[in-house]
């Protein structure tokens, strides 16, 4: 059995080129954890992370394996019972109605008792929702139905149907946290390490963008509007402590039960 993880990263149903694409995530769990094996999907070519404020890295971690994998609606490309660990991050609105099947893959592959991890952003806001960030949203999710994304009829969140598919997917033992993650702010967040809560809340933006925002249109094209470069929006979600809603959560595959029939 090998010792994996299989990373998915969190707009691969968006990515139209390698361009578009960055693996940074899996190549930050293959740095962290030296000992576990990590594939990442991809439809990405290339095996080296890019964003655009760093050059390309100029080799990957040993650990690290580059998947080439276009289409979350086509089966993995791995046997059954290969992983131990699965985690997929951020699913774009686009891949909304391949969620059972992409859950079913996950178990599938994995290997009885292993886990699966997701962590999914919703695109309503928490808090105290001002005009302009409830227009915003209302826009986004508009475009969303008029792409066939998402229905229309649909009252509940991304969060919510991934909860619920895990276990009508055959997941157990599901455990899971929200955490409101602020839209704007510059309050210092003192730990173990110092974190600039504005880089968490830029970060979370940008979550945002690639999961609802940057969908495909029905002739192909990339909508590249964000309601993030309005100044105005921005002051009222810091006003107003409006925040993002991010599930995390982990279930596992069941163990295989040995039968005890026929024994004395």
């Amino acid at each position: 059995m090998v010792s994996a993880q299989v990373i998915v990263p969190p707009y691969l149903s968006n990515c139209r080129s390698t361009n578009n694409c960055t693996d940074d995530w899996s190549f930050y769990c293959a740095l962290s954890y030296p000992s576990a094996k990590i594939y990442n999907l991809s439809p990405s070519l290339s095996s080296s992370p890019q964003t655009t404020n760093n050059p390309p890295s100029p080799s990957r971690p040993q650990n690290h394996q580059q998947i080439h994998h276009e289409d979350f609606s086509s089966s993995f490309p791995f046997p059954k019972g290969f992983f131990n660990a699965i985690s997929f991050r951020f699913l774009p609105s686009s891949s909304d109605s391949n969620l059972p099947f992409i859950l079913s893959e996950c178990r599938r592959v994995l290997e009885p008792g292993g886990y699966l991890e997701a962590t999914v952003l919703d695109v309503d806001l928490l808090g105290n929702v001002g005009p302009k960030a409830r227009k915003a949203v209302d826009l986004a999710k508009t475009i969303m139905h008029r792409e066939n994304y998402t229905s229309s009829n649909s009252t509940s969140t991304q969060s919510e149907k991934v909860l619920r598919l895990l276990s009508k997917r055959g997941f157990e033992s599901p455990h899971k946290c929200f955490v409101g993650l602020p839209v704007v702010s510059n309050v210092p967040i003192t730990g173990g390490d110092e974190v600039n809560s504005a880089v968490l809340s830029s970060v979370g933006r940008w979550w945002y963008t690639r999961c609802y925002e940057r969908v495909i249109t029905s002739q192909g094209e990339v909508m590249r509007r964000s309601m993030w470069n309005e100044r105005g929006l921005l002051r009222e979600c810091e006003e107003r402590e409006t925040a993002f809603r991010m599930l995390v959560a982990y279930a596992r595959k069941p163990v295989k039960r040995i039968s005890t029939s026929g024994l004395i």
